[in-house]
């Protein structure tokens, strides 16, 4: 088993990532369960003038809050941050989740979340 305070090293997207700076991310991941793969998708953002989250269905708190349909237009995958967008190439149109809104990217998905052993420790 890798030590994860040695500065060992993985590549993710083709750059190289301390083990340490993945493994809590990961380990969130691995204790979740019904990943599937999906096409990402945009989704309606509530917004004021300095932020922005993904609206679902919560009361508007204050009357510069708005819903911005289709405003959300990308998530970052909870490991390796890369950016997942509506779009037809599948590196950065699909992931994986579990519930819409946290989402792996397919490469930390196969190395990390949907195996028996994360590729770190093997």
């Amino acid at each position: 088993m890798a030590d994860s305070y040695s500065g060992a090293k993985i590549a993710v997207h083709g750059g190289d990532w301390l083990v340490c700076d993945l493994r809590e991310e990961v380990d969130w991941c691995r204790e979740q369960s019904g990943w599937e793969l999906r096409q990402w998708r945009k989704r309606d953002a509530l917004a004021d003038k300095h932020h922005s989250s993904p609206y679902a269905g919560q009361q508007l708190r204050t009357p510069a809050q708005r819903v911005v349909p289709g405003g959300w237009d990308h998530d970052d995958c909870t490991i390796c941050y890369w950016k997942l967008e509506e779009s037809s190439d599948e590196d950065v149109g699909w992931g994986y989740t579990y519930d819409g809104s946290n989402w792996v990217c397919v490469e930390c998905f196969s190395q990390f979340v949907g195996v028996t052993v994360p590729a770190y420790d093997v």
